[in-house]
């Protein structure tokens, strides 16, 4: 078995941005066309920091192409594809602008513990209600009446 790659090989730049630009960007395209074994490129983008510059540099490609292509897509027409762009690029959604979600108003209700009967008991003390006896109905007609 050979021995795992330390570096990125030669070349790996050209590979990753012909990858990015094709628009078939993967970390298993790319350790294919690199010729290493795909655990042992996951673990260089882990571990080298050159090999991971490489990688947000390809994925920086790729994401520009296809920014690009929803801006050519906007242009002609396409609202979902400015749709996309006003959420992504702006922060702007249908119902409002994100930017303003952190001036919001939060509300925030704590509602305690949920309690035992016996806790309930001591915490809660009802007492009869003293009041009159209500009057005879003969009576509540009389005071109508006059």
């Amino acid at each position: 078995m050979a021995r795992p790659f330390v570096r990125m090989p030669v070349g790996a730049a050209a590979v990753l941005r012909g990858l990015a630009e094709s628009g078939t960007l993967s970390e298993a395209r790319a350790a294919k066309a690199l010729g290493i074994r795909f655990g042992n490129f996951k673990e260089l983008l882990r571990k080298d920091s050159l090999a991971k510059e490489l990688w947000e540099e390809a994925l920086g490609i790729e994401r520009a192409n296809l920014i690009e292509l929803m801006h050519e897509r906007a242009r002609a027409g396409d609202t979902k594809a400015a749709q996309f762009l006003l959420e992504r690029r702006h922060g702007m959604t249908a119902t409002a602008p994100t930017a303003d979600a952190a001036a919001a108003v939060k509300l925030q209700i704590v509602l305690p513990a949920p309690l035992s009967p016996a806790q309930y008991a001591q915490v809660v003390q009802v007492q009869p209600a003293q009041s009159e006896p209500l009057p005879a109905p003969e009576a509540v007609a009389e005071a109508a009446d006059e």
